[in-house]
């Protein structure tokens, strides 16, 4: 038996359109007054940047941003102003508030529309229904095209599917009505603060290597001396840990699933097919696909083969695994 690893590149090699340049342009098209958003993170701008870059991007410099926003509107207490105290936590959340329909509303309505029509299954790839999957993507390619059934597909990161649309659809989603014609970012805004912990229960989507509690931790450890730190720089750290758990992943708390998924003695190879191993995944493998299956044959494929952007992370991988994966190109 075989277990396949599925990374954006089986979908890109199945003509879906589903590279970051898809989902920017699916923004640009139907929501364009988002683009001012961009200018405050120029690094998401860019079209032809992979996913795993574009998540790398939403590790913010929390300590940076706060910092830059004390300078200006640390509280004047000369002032008569109502606003003073709220001032800090008002710039971060107006500059930040973009992220919640980024990485949540827009993101699965993005998927959610993802056109399948020019799909096509590939035979030459050998997929079966009888082997194991486990896929990174958020799209059930493998399901359609190849028709393997689900309890055969580990959606390691949530999948499209998974999530209950006839409850968010019954929420009104997806408006008719222009969202700029009603009241700028904010409705979609609040629709997702409405929605998002429907959504991020099922899509996982963000950076890794912090959590909301380390972040908060650190600020707390940083301002709690500052006379004001009560009364205006605390609700900004609170701020910010909502932010962060809107923009993060924790790869440890899929170990336990994908353990009881791969728990089987019958496969005898791995193939990568079309998965950057990037170092937010790299766990994944060092703590227990690899380990687990050192004994099997393992193959990458590569678009470019020994070219692609992929192998220097194959070749970490197999430095630090010690195991040996042959690339071919696809």
């Amino acid at each position: 038996m075989k277990l396949y690893i599925c990374g954006n590149g089986f979908d890109i090699h199945h003509s879906l359109k589903t590279r970051y340049r898809d989902y920017k342009e699916f923004l640009d098209a139907k929501y364009p007054y988002l683009s001012r958003e961009y200018e405050n993170f120029p690094e998401l701008y860019e079209y032809d940047r992979p996913w795993n870059n574009i998540e790398e991007s939403l590790n913010i410099d929390y300590e940076e941003m706060l910092d830059n926003a004390i300078q200006y509107y640390y509280p004047d207490v000369s002032s008569d102003s109502d606003s003073r105290w709220n001032d800090l936590d008002i710039d971060i959340e107006e500059s930040t508030k973009f992220f919640y329909i980024f990485t949540g509303e827009c993101f699965f309505e993005w998927i959610y529309s993802i056109d399948y029509s020019n799909a096509k299954k590939d035979v030459n790839l050998g997929l079966t229904t009888n082997d194991l999957y486990i896929n990174f993507n958020y799209t059930d390619t493998i399901q359609k095209l190849y028709n393997v059934p689900d309890e055969r597909v580990f959606h390691i990161h949530g999948a499209v599917n998974q999530v209950p649309t006839s409850i968010l659809l019954s929420m009104d989603v997806f408006p008719s009505v222009p969202l700029e014609c009603i009241d700028g970012i904010e409705p979609i805004v609040r629709r997702d603060t409405h929605n998002s912990n429907t959504i991020r229960e099922y899509i996982q989507f963000g950076a890794t290597g912090i959590t909301p509690d380390s972040v908060y931790k650190e600020l707390e450890k940083k301002y709690e001396d500052d006379d004001f730190y009560g009364v205006s720089i605390e609700p900004a750290v609170r701020t910010i840990k909502s932010i962060v758990e809107v923009t993060t992943k924790n790869v440890y708390q899929n170990y336990d699933r994908l353990e009881n998924f791969v728990n089987c003695d019958d496969v005898d190879e791995v193939i990568i097919m079309g998965h950057s191993v990037s170092e937010s995944d790299m766990p994944y493998y060092i703590d227990i696909l690899c380990p687990k299956f050192r004994h099997c044959k393992w193959t990458a494929y590569c678009y470019g083969g020994e070219e692609s952007d992929a192998v220097p992370n194959i070749r970490k991988l197999e430095k630090e695994a010690g195991i040996k994966i042959t690339i071919k190109d696809w």
